[in-house]
């Protein structure tokens, strides 16, 4: 895999991302809003495409993840295939406890679904500090070339 020079944008992005949980501020829309932000004021003008990224917990609600027990849940993107994807990386940002916050990876799509969407199943775990802290997915798409093409960030609702 090549150098990516979006990686010092990467590394911005998720530290701002951060910052969104441990600030706790706002509904949802509030996060949608800044996290329009920051995909803007990171990558906005790098020739990195914004896609809509999605998560589900059991034969829950779209856009919700379970967070007092351990539950299968899965995370998705659409991505536009003239893009060339090859592989996807799903993160999950939230709270760790004690005052810290955590972004992880939660896994790799290396292949699109029968649906041409992008996923991976993955474990919720049990929250840190209170089922209603925030929580926020990102994926990082890349070429064959290991070049960024296309990012997806969003709030989950516990």
């Amino acid at each position: 895999m090549s150098h990516d020079s979006n990686h010092e944008y990467l590394i911005r992005m998720v530290d701002q991302l951060q910052g969104l949980i441990t600030e706790k501020k706002g509904n949802v829309d509030t996060l949608e809003a800044n996290l329009l932000n920051i995909f803007a004021s990171e990558l906005g003008d790098k020739n990195v495409d914004e896609v809509k990224i999605t998560c589900r917990s059991g034969g829950g609600d779209v856009g919700v993840l379970r967070v007092l027990d351990p539950t299968e849940s899965t995370v998705s993107v659409d991505v536009d295939p003239n893009r060339g994807p090859s592989q996807v990386d799903f993160f999950l940002t939230r709270p760790a406890g004690e005052g810290k916050v955590e972004t992880r990876l939660l896994g790799t799509a290396k292949y699109p679904d029968s649906d041409k969407k992008w996923s991976v199943r993955f474990l919720t775990d049990r929250y840190a500090e209170s089922p209603f802290d925030p929580l926020l997915l990102h994926a990082e798409i890349r070429d064959f070339r290991g070049t960024l093409v296309a990012v997806g960030i969003g709030p989950a609702i516990c």
